[in-house]
């Protein structure tokens, strides 16, 4: 049994719930862990068109509103949705097709974790027009927006920090896998630090 049917048995939820949303979710060889990589990658950048195409309509309608003490945090993360978007298109994918089953099943926890956490970003970012639309001048609810905003910032960040982390179980060889993975994750995070 290869290294991919085995990872296929203990993690088949997550792998089914990927197959729905990538079909032919496959890291068993070359060709098919670049092909799913490429339609990951694909699948993360329409999203975050789309959060970015929302925060857009979020600044226009704070600006309809008059609501400019919030038109920097709004255009920040924004902002960060676009570097971001460029990062992954920029990207090289690499692959070592003697990835252990623990490394596979790495790759898929990542997978699905970013998915998910993209999800809830994109479900939050419309949650926070809803919450600008339906807000007073109040400062309590400038407030309430203003934590809205940063959390997800911070939402952003994490997802960031996660692709980041897969991108490295991509690239790195068997041999020095997890010490190069610690490493790397360690740098990655402190780059992400408060």
């Amino acid at each position: 049994m290869s290294e991919w049917d085995m990872t296929m048995k203990t993690r088949a939820v997550k792998i089914g719930s990927l197959k729905k949303l990538i079909p032919g979710y496959d890291y068993s060889a070359e060709e098919t862990a670049h092909r799913t990589d490429e339609t990951f990658c694909s699948l993360m950048v329409e999203n975050l068109k789309l959060s970015k195409k929302t925060m857009f309509n979020i600044l226009e309608t704070a600006f309809e509103l008059h609501r400019e003490l919030l038109l920097k945090d709004f255009e920040g993360l924004r902002d960060e949705i676009g570097v971001f978007s460029d990062e992954i298109r920029a990207r090289a994918f690499k692959w070592d097709s003697e990835k252990s089953q623990k490394w596979l099943e790495r790759m898929v926890d990542y997978d699905y974790r970013i998915l998910t956490m993209l999800g809830n970003l994109i479900k939050g970012i419309q949650g926070l027009h809803k919450e600008l639309l339906s807000s007073g001048k109040g400062v309590r609810e400038l407030r309430t927006l203003d934590e809205h905003t940063g959390s997800l910032k911070e939402n952003l960040d994490e997802i960031v920090i996660l692709f980041k982390e897969r991108d490295a179980v991509c690239n790195i060889r068997e041999a020095s896998l997890e010490k190069s993975f610690d490493s790397m994750r360690s740098r990655i995070r402190k780059g992400f630090g408060p």
